[in-house]
This record gives C-alpha cells, structure tokens and sequence, in this order.
C-alpha cells in the first residue's frame, strides 16, 4: 500500500543544495531499503517518488522564493521553511498516490479513506519540522546554509 513518512528533502535541498540533496536522498532510501528489507526491485521507483521528486520540487519552489519574496532573512526562512517543504511533501505523495493507482489497474479502491487528511497532517508536520529546523540553522549556523547568500538577504542586494 501506500506509504507516508518524512522526506526531509525540503531541508536537504536548503543546507546542501539539490546536487548533494539527492545523493543524500539517495543514501536515505537505501538505508530505508536495508532496514526494512523491503524488495530491492522498488527501490528505483521509491527514490523517484520520495526522493528525487521533492528535492525537485523543492529546489524549483526555492528558486521561486528566491526570485519573488522580498530580500529578509523572515521570507528565507517561511519561504524555505516553512512553505516549500508543505507543497513538497503535498505533492509526493499525490505522485506517490497517482502511481499506486496507476500500478493497481486504476481502480481507486486501493486508496486509503483518510488520505487527504493523513497528507495535510503530514505535510504540517514536515513544514513545521523543516521550518523550525530552518530557522534555528540560519540563525545560530548560517555557514551551514549553501542557499542563503548574505550579499542578497543581509545586504539588500539585487536580484539574480
């Protein structure tokens, strides 16, 4: 069936950028894999679904904040945060949904009763966790950031 969990792709993205976000992704689901030996014939198709989408997702999501949010440290980290992990997360697992559907023969009576809810439950928690995590790395550790520029947010640089 279908499986929720946190991706912490969101926050990946944010302190590494999405090139070593998906290695790490990468590593995730295969530890994933190992402990709970799930079949290592799904394992491609979950690191699409629950890693390489949402660090997708995520990095386009945060170049949009980037490039339409006013230029302060408060929209980096509810923009980055707090609201693309959300969207995230909302739209893996539809994806994810799409494809146990599609995998099932289409028939939508494989899909869960309170699945709607489950992923805005899940998606709050991953915002709220991601955001929380966001704002207390750019505050306290902000070399650890490789998507904040400081000539942009502090500075009130231009916009590339």
């Amino acid at each position: 069936g279908t499986v929720l969990h946190l991706l912490g792709a969101t926050l990946m993205v944010t302190l590494f950028d999405w090139g070593l976000a998906l290695v790490a992704m990468g590593v995730v689901v295969g530890l994933a894999a190992l402990v709970f030996d799930a079949p290592w014939e799904g394992v491609a198709l979950t690191f699409l679904l629950f890693g390489a989408f949402p660090v997708a997702i995520s990095a386009l999501l945060q170049r949009a904040c980037t490039a339409w949010l006013p230029r302060n440290l408060f929209m980096f980290i509810v923009g980055q945060g707090f609201i693309s992990p959300a969207i995230a997360v909302s739209a893996a697992a539809y994806l994810a949904l799409g494809t146990h559907v599609a995998l099932n023969g289409g028939s939508a009576l494989t899909v869960p009763a309170g699945y709607a809810f489950s992923v805005f439950l899940l998606a709050s928690g991953e915002a709220w966790f991601t955001g929380m995590a966001t704002a207390l790395i750019a505050v306290y550790r902000l070399a650890w950031v490789t998507t904040y520029d400081v000539r942009r947010y502090r500075l009130g640089g231009p916009r590339t």
